[in-house]
């Protein structure tokens, strides 16, 4: 069974064929951030195109609502007007954040707010990634040492491009759900990087001192929270807390190295399933007021599928760019 699963998950049409789907389900509402705010709404018609990938970027929506583009060692993501540059440089990483002019045309209109319940998902969450064992410890012991993060340089960043919110008879109280792009780079501060020995996850060793050594792994989320707003007569002037459940169908992993060979330097990507968990679920919880919101996410599926790696439990933390 466990080796079925493995092959079907190295092949990449299936996935993308998921994820289409998957996407195509919500795109007759993808006038995303969605139904009942103020923000700017995109119509769309029979001919858009909902999910595009190429070599160096991903978007989502026929007017490119949704755009990751990723070129060397920058990644940009936009959402909306709200747009995140992340460099990384041999001295640290670099985040730069900015929001751009939305302006109106004959396909877009503004729909008006009203008297309705309007959650806090839609948005880019931007924070850090690790991971813990069974003791909810950090540390990895000898075995394992090879998957020790560098934190600091861990990102775990999430643009989440479409939002549903339900009310329970009032605009305080109700469900959230959505969907989301979850991009989660492992940092590893030792010269080795991952790879698949004799169906387990082990260590590929270098023999130069390595610049960069990541996993990156992506997934599709969707999440269920139920949220509370209060102290405030407006959402943007009230306190937030929301809590609940959120899922993930892994989309894309690779492993990435660079180093310094002859005075050159040398880029390894590789990229495979590692045996990572295709599927998982945790609980997630988000906090705020005004522009200052955070988040936290606790899966409760390990990162390796059973018996192929470590026991290990995916976790991340940050602050939230709402929409």
């Amino acid at each position: 069974m466990n080796v079925l699963l493995e092959n079907n998950l190295k092949k990449n049409n299936m996935k993308q064929l998921i994820v289409f789907f998957l996407v195509m389900f919500i795109g007759f509402e993808l006038q995303v951030f969605t139904q009942e705010s103020d923000t700017t709404l995109i119509k769309q018609d029979e001919t858009d195109t909902v999910y595009k990938e190429t070599k160096n970027s991903v978007s989502i929506g026929k007017s490119e609502m949704v755009k990751i583009v990723e070129h060397q060692d920058t990644t940009k993501i936009k959402v909306g007007n709200k747009e995140v540059s992340i460099i990384e440089e041999e001295d640290g990483t670099s985040i730069k954040v900015k929001e751009t002019k939305v302006t109106e045309d004959s396909e877009t209109k503004i729909k008006k707010g009203g008297k309705h319940f309007k959650g806090h998902w839609a948005g880019v969450d931007l924070g850090l990634n690790n991971y813990v064992d069974n003791n909810f410890s950090l540390a990895r012991n000898s075995e394992n040492e090879f998957l020790d993060l560098n934190t600091g340089k861990s990102w775990n960043v999430n643009v989440n491009f479409a939002q549903f919110s339900i009310g329970f008879g009032t605009d305080r109280v109700g469900l959230v759900t959505g969907m989301g792009l979850e991009f989660n780079n492992y940092f590893f501060s030792g010269d080795s990087s991952i790879a698949k020995v004799d169906g387990k996850i082990s260590t590929k060793g270098y023999e130069q001192d390595l610049i960069k050594n990541k996993l990156r792994v992506t997934y599709l989320t969707v999440p269920l929270l139920l949220e509370t707003q209060f102290a405030g007569p407006k959402r943007s002037d009230r306190v937030h807390i929301a809590a609940g459940v959120i899922a993930g169908l892994k989309i894309g992993s690779r492993a990435k190295v660079k180093y310094v060979e002859d005075g050159d330097k040398q880029r390894d990507k590789t990229k495979s399933d590692f045996y990572l968990s295709p599927f998982r679920y945790g609980v997630t919880a988000r906090v705020g007021y005004k522009m200052v919101n955070l988040y936290c996410n606790y899966y409760l599926t390990p990162l390796f599928v059973d018996g192929r790696g470590p026991e290990l439990y995916p976790v991340s933390a940050g602050i939230v760019f709402s929409l």
